[in-house]
């Protein structure tokens, strides 16, 4: 807990404190009452802090920012794979025209 949560307690307990003892109510009430407050700012807050980690995204989770990263890589390395892939079929199709070629060149001659 906080310093300042329970800063915030104590002068809750400290507000309640007087009213206790002139509406002759048990101490206990009180305390369940700044109990009862806690707990709602407290749910409060969780809520908050959930709806801002799903407007994050990526950002909020190492797991899918690490996972983002490696996807990433990969398709970087798919795509040079696929350019060399291309140079090769390229060279290979030159190859077997220019191989047409002088066949045809030494048939016909």
């Amino acid at each position: 807990m906080s310093t300042a949560h329970r800063d915030r307690i104590g002068k809750r307990k400290a507000a309640l404190a007087p009213a206790a003892d002139t509406h002759g109510c048990s101490p206990a009430s009180p305390l369940s009452q700044v109990l009862t407050q806690v707990k709602r700012e407290r749910d409060g807050l969780r809520a908050g802090n959930t709806a801002a980690r799903q407007q994050r995204g990526l950002v909020s989770s190492e797991d899918l920012l690490l996972d983002f990263e490696k996807r990433r890589q990969n398709i970087v390395a798919t795509k040079e794979q696929v350019r060399q892939m291309e140079a090769k079929h390229a060279a290979l199709l030159r190859h077997v025209a220019e191989s047409k070629r002088i066949t045809q060149a030494t048939g016909a001659a």
